[in-house]
């Protein structure tokens, strides 16, 4: 079992089904002190590091953060470093409030996405996309975990529309969170639901 945990070793990632939550935080890390490293040793503009962190930086968090279960306290540590190379090729101070700097530029804001939203929103994507399908496991594989939920958190209510999820989970931070419940959690937070019908219940 260490060894699945451990992953194995094939085109320069370490694949398993049981990748361990320290393992996949250590590969993160060290794709990001690279990244950190580069814009370090070349200084560009604020908003040329804005997109490099966006297309570049993200796009190899992304696809293992996705995956995983890290938690916003997790996903917001990992970002911290490169989050102030930003501020600092804006010329800005590293205690630069969060939501300026969340909120989009059109309204006054910065323009950087927190990593946990965007994680969350590309994962509902996903189980809004899948959830309903019949043709493929992926669907059955996600009412299926949609079902467990449902009797995990032992609401009348359908998960995702009342809030009962992101309460379960705030008391369960004493083992890693199912990756549904986090995304409903966030879901819940963001005052949205899985519109679906009887076949989601």
């Amino acid at each position: 079992v260490a060894d699945l945990y451990d992953g194995v070793r094939w085109l320069g990632f370490r694949w398993s089904p049981f990748l361990g939550k320290p393992v996949l935080k250590k590969s993160l890390t060290e794709k990001i002190k690279e990244a950190e490293g580069q814009l370090k040793n070349i200084p560009v503009s604020a908003e040329s590091t804005l997109y490099l962190c966006d297309a570049v930086v993200w796009g190899h968090v992304s696809y293992k953060a996705f995956l995983g279960a890290l938690s916003m306290a997790e996903m917001n540590d990992l970002k911290r470093s490169i989050r102030q190379k930003y501020l600092k090729a804006a010329k800005l101070p590293k205690v630069f409030p969060i939501m300026a700097l969340n909120l989009p530029a059109n309204v006054g804001g910065l323009g950087w996405t927190s990593w946990y939203d965007r994680l969350m929103k590309n994962r509902v994507a996903f189980i809004n996309k899948w959830i309903n399908s019949n043709t493929t496991i992926v669907g059955f594989v996600l009412r299926w975990a949609l079902e467990r939920m449902q009797e995990r958190i032992a609401s009348e209510k359908p998960v995702g529309i009342g809030g009962d999820v992101t309460v379960y989970v705030a008391h369960k931070m004493d083992r890693v969170s199912y990756w549904l419940d986090q995304a409903v959690a966030w879901m819940e937070s963001k005052s949205l639901s899985l519109e679906g019908g009887s076949p989601l219940r």
